[in-house]
Order: C-alpha cells, then sequence, then structure tokens
C-alpha cells in the first residue's frame, strides 16, 4: 500500500513540475516582441491558450507568407500590378480605398464594426485556394470573386491567407476615413506559442494613448487542409492587443495606399506618426535578406524619394544637432537609420505630370 502511494506522488510531482516547464517554455517563446512604439511597454504577453484557440500556430505548417526574399521578389519584381504615380511600391496597389467594392463593404460601419467583418473570413492557404504557394489578390477580387471559387473550401463565404484579410482591412478602414497616418499593413516575421512564421497583419494608431496596437483579422476561421476540415473561431477581440504584446520578431515593411517603408533597407516615405522602436529588427539586420533589388527598381525608389523630400523638407533641427546629409537617404547600409528617423516629416507627394508607370 505505502509502495503504491509513494509511486503516485512520484508521478503527481513529474506531472506538475513536467507542466510548469512546459508552461515556462511557452510564455518564453511568446514575449519575444518587437516595440513599434513605446505605447507597447509593459503589456501582458500573448496568452498561449487564447492564441491556440485561434489557429494562429499554423503558420509552422503553412505560413501565412514566405520569407522576406521570396515576398519582396514576388512583389516588385515578379507581380503585374498597376500602382498609380504616387506610390512608390508595388505594394500599395494592394490597398484600394476607393474600389467601389470596398467602400461599399465598409460603408456605415464604425472602425470596430469593419474588424468584427473580417473575422467573417476564412483563412485559407494559397496553395488550396490559387494553386499556388503565394498568390496575391486585389481586395476587389478577394470580397467578390473568392466565395464562389470552385477550391474555396468554404464556399460562399469571402476567403483567402493573411495578406488579403490584412491589406482589405486597410483599404476597408481608408474608405472609411481613417487617415493614411493612422493605419498600415505590415509584413514580416512573428512567433504564436513558439511558432514562427513569415506574417501580415494591421497596426491602427490610438489617437488617445499616442501608440500603435495591433489587429488580427485572419484569426477568424480557418480550413485546415491536413484534415480538410474548417476550424471554428471567434476570433482575437478588436481591443486585444491594447493590452498584449504583439509577438513580431522581425518587420520587413510597412505600407499602405499613401506611403511606404522599407524596413530591411531603411528606406521609403512615411508619415510623422510612423515612429520605428529602437528595438526593431528587420530580415537584413537579422541576416537573413539576401534579394537585392533591381537597378530600374532602386532608381524609381531613389528618383521618387528625392523628388518627396524636396517638396517637403524636414522641420529644422533643435539647435546643436547635427543635421544627418540628405544624400544617400534611398542608398543606406542596413544597419544605418535614415536621417531624422523617428520623426521624418513625409506627407502625401504632390501629383506628378507624368504617365502612370508600366507594371515592375
Amino acid at each position: 500500500m505505502l509502495k503504491k502511494i509513494f509511486i503516485y506522488i512520484v508521478l503527481s510531482l513529474n506531472s506538475l513540475l513536467g507542466g510548469l516547464f512546459y508552461t515556462s517554455n511557452v510564455k518564453t517563446a511568446t514575449t519575444v516582441i518587437v516595440s513599434p512604439t513605446k505605447a507597447v511597454i509593459n503589456l501582458a504577453p500573448v496568452e498561449p491558450i487564447q492564441i491556440k484557440e485561434n489557429r494562429l500556430q499554423r503558420l509552422s505548417q503553412s505560413k501565412g507568407l514566405p520569407d522576406a526574399d521570396t515576398t519582396d521578389r514576388y512583389i516588385e519584381e515578379q507581380l503585374l500590378v498597376t500602382r498609380n504615380s504616387e506610390q512608390i511600391s508595388n505594394y500599395q496597389a494592394f490597398v484600394t480605398p476607393e474600389n467601389s467594392i470596398v467602400v461599399a463593404r465598409a460603408s456605415g460601419k464604425s472602425t470596430e464594426q469593419i474588424y468584427q467583418d473580417t473575422l467573417t473570413w476564412v483563412w485559407v492557404e494559397d496553395i488550396v485556394l490559387n494553386g499556388a504557394t503565394d498568390k496575391w489578390l486585389l481586395p476587389e477580387a478577394f470580397l467578390s470573386q473568392t466565395p464562389t471559387i470552385t477550391t474555396n473550401p468554404a464556399s460562399g463565404r469571402v476567403a483567402s491567407d493573411c495578406e488579403e484579410h490584412a491589406y482589405t482591412l486597410v483599404s476597408m478602414l481608408r474608405a472609411s476615413g481613417v487617415s493614411a497616418d493612422n493605419v498600415r499593413v505590415v509584413t514580416g516575421k512573428v512567433s504564436f506559442s513558439g511558432t514562427t512564421g513569415g506574417h501580415a497583419w494591421v497596426e491602427i494608431y490610438d489617437t488617445e494613448k499616442n501608440g500603435w496596437f495591433q489587429l488580427e483579422p485572419s484569426s477568424g476561421d480557418n480550413y485546415n487542409s491536413t484534415t480538410k476540415e474548417l476550424v471554428r473561431s471567434d476570433g482575437l477581440a478588436y481591443d486585444y492587443f491594447k493590452t498584449h504584446q504583439y509577438p513580431a520578431i522581425e518587420v520587413w515593411t510597412y505600407f499602405n495606399d499613401k506611403y511606404f517603408w522599407d524596413n530591411n533597407r531603411q528606406q521609403g516615405v512615411r508619415s510623422n506618426t510612423w515612429e520605428i522602436g529602437t528595438v526593431e529588427k528587420s530580415a537584413s539586420s537579422s541576416g537573413e535578406m539576401k534579394y537585392q533589388l533591381p537597378e530600374k527598381i532602386k532608381q524609381r525608389r531613389q528618383e521618387f524619394i528625392q523628388r518627396f523630400e524636396q517638396n517637403h523638407p524636414r522641420p529644422l533641427m533643435p539647435t546643436g544637432t547635427i543635421t544627418p546629409p540628405v544624400s544617400g537617404t534611398t542608398q543606406m547600409d542596413p544597419n544605418r537609420r535614415p536621417p531624422n528617423s523617428s520623426r521624418n516629416r513625409f506627407f502625401q507627394p504632390p501629383p506628378i505630370i507624368s504617365p502612370t508607370p508600366t507594371p515592375s
């Protein structure tokens, strides 16, 4: 009898210690965080159970985005898309606040109601829906065509993977009147409960707290291509990341229809509200960025940014501060910050009298 009691106690202690060790490991994995602004300091870590319920761990099996190199090459070099003359990058062409279908979808809704609408969309990986490892659909096609695509396992519902969810949400928020200064798509690498992968999400500026917080439009229902089942999920609450850290490991790009910031190359045009945190990492700073932009894209960026800066000079620096030279802003060492990077004064570019550039 005593022997049985002893064995029971040993097994109980082993189970308890194992559970504590597992919980400790999970917390360690989920507290790795990039802070885009000081507003997210001292927040609670992401709750492993909550994330598990929302199936964001699927990123390990089917990454929302491939690596930074592959994504950049696909968007900037291989993708045939028409951007307007006031946009520096092809990424921006996917935020379409003036599209009639986007406008109709956002009409009459508050910011939070628009986000709740996105949670009715289904996450389906590109290889299932489009027969390709990565394929970006414009918001109009995403909203109006995916419900009837024969390869959609959630027939009748809007479906695709994380990037469509993210830039379509930003398109709708912009259509509803949210300023381009206050909302953006973010691409990068995240770690949910130790599961790491490329991802796209949304950040919105809280004007009351003067800081950014994240939205996860792809945290609703998702299709498990292994079991061929639709996994139900209520999704993360609108204000969830106001009180929890967002587990980003790297940030690759920030963009909307008006602004674009390439965090890997430390160049672009952005609002003065787009403050970049000092602890932020990129694929280039992590040694993972190998892709080199073609010369024609480098030249296009350089000309655009120089024209932008000429028309919108930065504010005067405080007395005694050395003003970094403007030249070289578009050809920076990945490890060096752009001039006055914490508050670059970039606003809407002036109209450019030239034909719409051909797709690159």
